[in-house]
């Protein structure tokens, strides 16, 4: 039996439901101070690019999610929240894409 690798709350994930699209897999970097941060560029087959930026405060202890969307420099789709986060998005060029940091297991 296969073992799901545990998504560290360091760690950002962006998959898409067309599984011929690889997963994006990157860790979260500190400056010597401050949250951990990422900022990926997601381009799609089709259509603009994405931003995906995460950031994390307190991974040790109590974390604070924040994670936010960009597609087109539009307001970004963005949601904050504690130990972890997976968030479904749908582009405008209608690519379903899941976004996680943290909470478990990952398949």
């Amino acid at each position: 039996m296969a073992r799901k690798k545990q998504q560290s709350i360091r760690e950002i994930a962006v998959a898409f439901r067309d599984e011929r699209i690889p997963t994006i897999r990157a860790k979260l970097t500190r400056a010597l101070t401050g949250p951990y941060t990422k900022t990926l560029k997601v381009k799609l087959p089709k259509g603009p690019p994405i931003e995906v930026y995460a950031e994390v405060f307190n991974p040790e202890s109590a974390p604070d999610v924040s994670l936010y969307i960009t597609e087109n420099d539009e307001e970004p789709c963005s949601l904050r929240c504690t130990s972890g986060v997976v968030l479904g998005y749908i582009t405008r060029s209608g690519y379903e894409v899941f976004v996680q940091v943290g909470t478990g297991p990952w398949e």
